[in-house]
C-alpha cells in the first residue's frame, strides 16, 4: 500500500515538474504601445513615456527574459 502511494506521489510531482518546465520554455510575447499622449494630463512630460521606455532598456530586459516583444513606435 505504501509503495502505491509513493508511486502516485511521484507521478504527481513528475506531472507538475513537466508542466512547470513546459511553461518556462514557452515563448512569451509582450506588446508595448509607443503612443506619446498627454490629453487631459496636468503633468508635463507624460508624452515622453515611449522614449523613456526605450532609453531605460525595458525592451532589452524583456528580450533577456525570453519575451518576444512588439514595439511598433
Amino acid at each position: 500500500m505504501t509503495s502505491a502511494r509513493k508511486l502516485r506521489q511521484l507521478a504527481a510531482v513528475s506531472r507538475r515538474s513537466f508542466h512547470l518546465h513546459h511553461h518556462l520554455h514557452q515563448q512569451r510575447s509582450a506588446g508595448i504601445i509607443g503612443a506619446p499622449f498627454s490629453g487631459g494630463q496636468p503633468q508635463a512630460g507624460v508624452e515622453r513615456g515611449p522614449d523613456l521606455i526605450r532609453a531605460a532598456g525595458l525592451l532589452h530586459r524583456l528580450q533577456e527574459q525570453g519575451h518576444e516583444h512588439l514595439f511598433p513606435g
